[in-house]
């Protein structure tokens, strides 16, 4: 890759810096929170009774407004990862 003069090179380094450092973020708690109410919903939806499976739905449901990651009950079964 060309950089042409010593600025790009040093954007290029900088750029690199932001992205490792977006890699090596710790979890956030907000992250914790929605996984455990997701494996929460992902249960009681795939092993649950039929009104457990409905209040697994609307778990879901409320997930997906609040924090807007649409990962549907039932993708991930038990033994899978789900990794932040």
């Amino acid at each position: 890759m060309d950089y042409g003069n010593t600025g790009d090179m040093r954007l290029f380094a900088v750029m690199n810096f932001y992205y490792i450092d977006y890699l090596c973020r710790p979890i956030t708690i907000a992250v914790v929170i929605f996984l455990f109410w997701w494996r929460l919903a992902n249960e009681m939806y795939i092993y649950g009774s039929k009104k457990q499976k409905k209040t697994g739905l609307w778990i879901n449901r409320k997930l997906n407004s609040k924090f807007g990651i649409d990962i549907e009950l039932g993708a991930v079964k038990r033994g899978n990862k789900i990794t932040p």
